[in-house]
């Protein structure tokens, strides 16, 4: 069984929800879509519920064929990713601030 927290668990059902109104928006029923993908109509109803047991490879796979792959890498682009950009940010800062600190060993009293 697989544990995940809460928010993880809110955003697999929300994804699997959208797919599933995806693919009835295009008159796809699950078993023809499993049937073109060559996988297990229940492996497609549980992507659907937002089981977390669902291989990512299917996953791309569904998106792929409902044409929705488009974006899907600007996710996890660096530039888009703000709490990297954030973190890296405030190191950058903290290390600046360190480098104008003058060293005992160059303080002349």
């Amino acid at each position: 069984m697989v544990t995940l927290a809460a928010e993880s668990e809110a955003a697999l059902r929300e994804l699997g929800s959208l797919l599933s109104v995806a693919r009835a928006r295009r008159g796809i029923t699950v078993l023809g879509l499993a049937r073109r993908l060559g996988v297990d109509r229940r492996t497609l109803a549980q992507l659907e519920k937002g089981k977390p047991t669902v291989s990512i490879g299917v996953f791309v796979q569904v998106l792929g064929a409902l044409n929705l792959l488009r974006g899907l890498e600007q996710v996890v682009r660096p530039e888009n990713d703000l709490d990297a950009v954030s973190t890296e940010i405030r190191r950058l800062r903290r290390r600046e601030r360190s480098s104008r600190s003058i060293p005992d060993s160059r303080v002349d009293f």
